[in-house]
């Protein structure tokens, strides 16, 4: 009669969840007639996360009280200052979602400008991920180019209804109309966030049905 078994002499998880065994097969007929083979297995797991192709950041969302508009940043300095500032005029909302920190020639790079004093006593920041829109801003006096910043995946489909790919979720933005006396938009990925301040009188800015203005990537 026809035994088969085996011995497993060591395992290992690897860092993107998938698990390796190491041991050996025996086949035997009769004993002591029997084989022994060694053998190695990879399974897939599936607890923890598949590797991300590309390095990402975090952007920590703040409210400024007195400016009444809220700023995000994903640079670890700036993130540090805000949150050791005294008198602590940013406070975190505790909000937080990822962004792109390299491009694999698929997402778009986002320029950040400063309003300087051109809504004083008030100021603001802009974001943009279209090229054309950072040009102009740029040409103009309104707004002081600071940096590129980092990337987003843009929508696809059929315009007014795009919405994220595979291995990317929405990210929202919702503007102001200026009532806090200087242009802001907040942005999340939380759309009953973007529900609740078009409520407040801010104005939903992404396509028509879907809502998305861009997407980020999953946690």
């Amino acid at each position: 009669m026809r035994n088969v078994g085996a011995d497993f002499s060591f395992y290992k998880l690897r860092p993107d969840g998938r698990i390796l065994v190491g041991g050996a097969i025996w086949k035997s007929y009769e004993y002591p007639f029997a084989t022994t083979e060694a053998v190695v297995l990879q399974f897939a797991g599936g607890d923890l996360p598949l590797p991300k192709p590309l390095r990402e950041r975090q952007a920590v969302e703040y409210p400024h009280a007195g400016y009444g508009h809220y700023f995000f940043t994903v640079d670890p300095e700036e993130i540090a200052n805000l949150d050791t500032s005294i008198p602590a005029a940013w406070a975190r909302t505790g909000r937080t979602f990822e962004v792109w920190d390299e491009n694999d020639g698929t997402l778009s790079l986002v320029c950040r400008f400063w309003s300087d004093p051109s809504y004083a006593p008030k100021s603001s920041h802009a974001y943009s991920p279209y090229t054309h829109e950072c040009e102009t801003l740029k040409a103009g006096s309104v707004w002081r180019f600071e940096r590129d910043a980092f990337f987003l995946r843009m929508p696809e489909g059929t315009p007014g209804a795009r919405t994220c790919a595979g291995g990317s979720r929405p990210l929202y933005r919702a503007y102001n109309n200026g009532i806090t006396g200087a242009p802001n938009h907040r942005y999340t990925p939380d759309v009953a966030l973007l529900d609740g301040m078009v409520a407040q009188g801010w104005a939903f800015e992404g396509e028509v049905q879907t809502k998305v203005f861009a997407c980020v990537p999953v946690i």
